[in-house]
C-alpha cells in the first residue's frame, strides 16, 4: 500500500512510516518519496505485527514526524489498522485535538471483519480531522 501511495506522490513529498501495537516507534523518518527505493524494504522489514493496537500510541508518533515540518507544507497522517484497540479509546481524544490544532488530517484505512473492526472510532477520527475514512474486509486487497 505504501508502494501505491507512493506513486500517487511527487518526488520530493516525504513520506514517514511509524509502527504501533503496545508502544509506537518511528520505522522511517520523514524522507522523500525519490529516496524511497533504497531505503523502504529494510524499514518494511522492521515492522513487527502483534496482537495489541494502541492507537493513541501511534497517532501520538505519525503527529511528532509531520509536526517537524513547517505548517505550509501539506500534513496528512495515514492510519492503517484492523481496527481493533487494544487501549482504551478516550486516549486518543488529545492527539485528535493536537491534530486538528496542527493542521494535519488524518486518513483511516482500517482493514478487517464484520464486528472486529471499531468502525465508529475510526470513522471519528477522520471526522475530528478532516480526513477521510475506508474499510478494506483483506489487507491484500490494499496492495
Amino acid at each position: 500500500a505504501i508502494r501505491d501511495l507512493s506513486r500517487l506522490l511527487a518526488p520530493r513529498d516525504q513520506i514517514g512510516i511509524v509502527s504501533f501495537n503496545d508502544h509506537a516507534r518511528h520505522i522511517l523518518p520523514l524522507t522523500p518519496v525519490y529516496a524511497l527505493p533504497r531505503v523502504l524494504d529494510p524499514a518494511l522489514a522492521r515492522v513487527e505485527a502483534e496482537f495489541t493496537t494502541n492507537m493513541a500510541a501511534g497517532v501520538a508518533s505519525g503527529l511528532d514526524l509531520l509536526t517537524q515540518r513547517p505548517r505550509y507544507f501539506a500534513r496528512r497522517l495515514v492510519l492503517l489498522s484492523d481496527g481493533q484497540p487494544t487501549h482504551e479509546e478516550k486516549m486518543l481524544d488529545p492527539h485528535l485535538e493536537r491534530a486538528a490544532r496542527e493542521a494535519v488530517r488524518i486518513d483511516v484505512i482500517a482493514f478487517g471483519l464484520g464486528a472486529q473492526v471499531c468502525k465508529t472510532l475510526l470513522k471519528r477520527i477522520a471526522l475530528r480531522t478532516g480526513g477521510t475514512y475506508q474499510h478494506s474486509a483483506d489487507l491484500y486487497e490494499l496492495t
